[in-house]
Parts: C-alpha cells; structure tokens; sequence
C-alpha cells in the first residue's frame, strides 16, 4: 500500500478512494432495477374497507424472495390489495377481515384452516404432499410457476 500526500499536508492510503465493497454495489443495483417492488408491505386486511373496489390478496411465506416474486407477478393487475406475511402467526394477525384469495408456501399450509371462507393458492414443489381440504377452494399450483401461469390462476380464482 502506498502513501500520497493530501492538500492538508496529512498522508492518505490509495485505498480511501476504494470503490464499495461488491455487496454495496449489488444492493444498490437490485433496489434501482426493483423500483421499489421489494419494499414489505404489512398492511392489516382491514384497510381493505378504504378501497371498496380492491379485492385482496394475502401472500404467507416465510421466504422473502417469494413473496416479493408473487407481489412481482402481481404488480399490475387492477384492484389488487396485495398484503403480505412471513409466517401464519403473522397472517393470523394481519386477516380481521378474510381475504380474497390467499396465496401460501406449502410450508404455511396450515393457515388454510383459519381462512374459512377465501380461496387458497398453494405453492408446492412438484410433487405435492400437500393434504387439499377442499378441491373447490383450495388449488395447489406446482413449483416452478410462471408469471403468466400464476396470474392466469389468479384471474381465475378472484371471478
């Protein structure tokens, strides 16, 4: 490492002006290239009642990526209020209203016995071990999904 002098007459090492370390940079790109689709969004169900066209839509997952790629897939379809849990304990306090359609991990699966009435997209791995209570209101949708293949299931179940 080498020394140069500075105006002040103090020394300085060639590595003050270092670029930031790779997570800085990468951090900075993911939060300019997400435009802020990647911001948690824990808004109670109950402020539904402010959008009275809105229908919504609980996202339970413990894995943050997920979520924000579901709230991705989700992003411009009309009145959509999209709220999101990390856990069921989580969604258990966000629902005082029942939701629309919930969209879970199969890890969260047990959350479908306390939405009685909404529907219910689960997310499964190919092979889905996940016990489906009710065919008519719960649908499993198989990992790896598609933009277009969730928002078609989606579409359908909120009409």
């Amino acid at each position: 490492m080498t020394e140069r002098r500075v105006e002040d007459g103090g020394a300085a090492r060639d590595d003050d002006n270092a670029a930031p370390p790779p997570s800085a940079r990468v951090r900075l790109e993911v939060d300019i290239l997400a435009n802020g689709l990647t911001t948690q969004h824990r808004t109670p169900l109950a402020d539904a009642s402010a959008h009275p066209q809105a229908r919504t839509v609980l996202i339970v997952s413990a894995v943050s990526d997920l979520r924000s790629y579901i709230r991705q897939c989700l992003w411009n379809l009309p009145n959509l209020l999209v709220v999101e849990a990390s856990s069921v304990t989580e969604a258990l306090m966000l629902s005082h209203h029942e939701p629309h359609l919930a969209i879970v991990d199969a890890l969260q699966a047990e959350i479908i016995r306390s939405l009685h009435t909404s529907r219910v997209i689960v997310i499964a791995d190919d092979d889905p071990k996940v016990a489906v209570p009710d065919p008519d209101r719960v649908h499993v949708v198989p990992r790896p999904f598609t933009t277009e293949g969730l928002r078609q299931e989606v579409a359908r179940l909120l009409t």
